[in-house]
């Protein structure tokens, strides 16, 4: 786990409801004193909001219109901040198990290999040394960590940067849930093509879709209620290519450039836009 992630901070869930109007006035929060978007009822800040469909997972059909924090989704797209924030989870994730034998680390003796004058060749010393067959590597590497760091608001900054470009994109996806009614991979691959989410005509082809729900739930007798179970979303995507699955608590800016399409459900968008908002 990368230690740019939200998993440290527990947020409760809120839940949402909508109704009949696609004007979005249905959807509300249970939050008391706050808006979908996690931010004070009546603020300045309420107000600059984009719009997005909340669309149903298994048909890809809108179901309601959902208000977004413009500061989330609708950040500028900064380049020079993703590539730093690209580097440095991929820094994060180089295991750096090289390693090279030093001249202390050869096997053999250590006396001189041969006479210091007679022979009309040049000197020579150890047979351990790196110009040697069999001998010594000089300056290899060593097992050490490759991680970098970065300032928690760079990568914030970035996390709003991608979240972003999927939006400009249209690659975003606000589904209401992630619910599948069996573990079966098939079930998950119909749903997928039938909504043109993969490539039937390269299925091997990789990074095409990306979910991202909200997995971590603070443990009370109120939420046990309202949590969904993804269980068998897990498991069916386990088995299919270019489909992944990260919890929203660890989500990286890596895995979401690296998906063509990202699809989050209406948990996890309330969870984004409460830790991203006026970070």
């Amino acid at each position: 786990m990368l230690r740019r992630s939200f998993a440290s901070q527990p947020v409760a869930p809120t839940t949402l409801t909508t109704s009949n109007d696609t004007s979005g006035a249905g959807l509300t929060s249970s939050a008391s004193g706050l808006s979908i978007s996690g931010t004070p009822a009546g603020s300045p800040a309420q107000k600059a909001k984009i719009q997005a469909w909340l669309r149903d997972f298994e048909t890809n059909i809108p179901r309601a219109v959902v208000p977004l924090d413009k500061s989330v989704f609708g950040a500028p797209i900064r380049v020079d901040i993703l590539h730093r924030v690209v580097c440095y989870e991929r820094d994060a994730k180089r295991q750096g198990t090289h390693s090279t034998r030093g001249i202390s680390d050869v096997r053999g003796t250590t006396r001189k290999w041969a006479p210091q004058k007679g022979r009309g060749k040049a000197r020579v010393g150890t047979h351990r040394a790196p110009h040697w067959k069999g001998g010594a590597v000089a300056h290899g590497p060593k097992p050490r960590s490759h991680a970098t760091e970065i300032q928690r608001k760079v990568w914030l900054m970035g996390l709003r940067s991608a979240l972003s470009a999927k939006y400009a994109q249209d690659q975003l996806v606000i589904v209401d849930d992630l619910n599948l009614e069996t573990h079966k991979t098939h079930e998950l691959y119909s749903i997928l093509r039938a909504n043109q989410w993969i490539n039937p005509d390269n299925e091997a082809s990789s990074g095409r879709v990306l979910f991202l729900p909200r997995l971590d739930f603070p443990k009370s007798a109120e939420n046990e209620a309202a949590t969904p179970d993804y269980r068998n979303l897990i498991l069916a995507s386990g088995n299919l290519s270019g489909v992944s699955l990260m919890p929203v608590e660890d989500a990286e800016v890596y895995e979401i450039l690296k998906h063509e399409y990202l699809i989050i459900d209406r948990f996890a968008l309330d969870f984004l836009q409460r830790k991203l908002y006026a970070c």
